[in-house]
């Protein structure tokens, strides 16, 4: 919880930052936060770096876990299958 409350008090000096926001959404994930974390990991997948994020599966398993926790688990299950051919899926 140290560490959210440490982001969200910077958080007004990046608001145009993918790699705070990333790391931001990661850790509300971490701390339980899905409700809060999914509309933060999908706004990065709509953004800019939207094509970088769809390859990293670290990126793509958070927001398939804040899907599950959230009731999506249908949502998720499309994550998952669109990496399933790739090396990564079998990590």
């Amino acid at each position: 919880d140290d560490v959210l409350i440490y982001l969200s008090s910077i958080e007004a000096y990046f608001p145009n930052d993918p790699t705070f926001q990333y790391n931001h959404a990661i850790a509300k994930a971490a701390a339980g936060k899905y409700k809060e974390a999914e509309p933060a990991l999908l706004a990065l997948q709509s953004g800019a770096h939207a094509e970088e994020l769809v390859r990293d599966y670290i990126f793509q398993m958070w927001l398939a876990r804040c899907l599950v926790m959230n009731g999506k688990a249908r949502q998720a299950w499309e994550i998952y299958l669109k990496i399933e051919g790739t090396q990564e899926s079998f990590a």
